[in-house]
């Protein structure tokens, strides 16, 4: 139990990684990925990281319906914050290609710290409800 409880515990907050990983969508720029397909990609990672943790025994049914719950609001912050903060054409691009939390992070770290910031107080806003 209490290997299933650590699990759970570094999945969530992996989850929240991905979570201030995001990046976001340049108010009125054309190129590049949108804000939504970057959700979108949050979203496509994120549940594969539980899948995998579930298929590997290292997740039980009840905890990761609960991480999974949280996922959609999770990224429905990060698209907002994309969207308000007017993130570059080239974060978006980096995120929306990412395809696994390592991917997602190093995208993070390249973002501007401001954006980052901005992000990160989004992200833990709604996780916070």
């Amino acid at each position: 139990m209490l290997r299933v409880n650590a699990v759970a515990a570094g999945l969530v907050i992996a989850v929240i990684g991905l979570a201030l990983t995001a990046p976001g969508c340049g108010k009125g720029k054309k190129a590049g990925a949108t804000c939504d397909a970057v959700g979108a990609r949050f979203l496509a990672v994120a549940r594969k990281q539980l899948d995998d943790a579930s298929k590997a025994g290292d997740l039980e049914g009840e905890t990761r319906t609960r991480i999974d719950n949280h996922i959609p609001a999770i990224r429905d912050a990060m698209v907002r914050a994309c969207k308000e903060n007017a993130w570059t054409a080239e974060v978006r691009a980096c995120f929306a290609a990412a395809d696994d939390d390592g991917k997602m992070k190093a995208c993070y770290q390249a973002m501007p710290p401001e954006q980052r910031a901005l992000l990160e107080k989004a992200a833990a806003g709604k996780l916070g409800e």
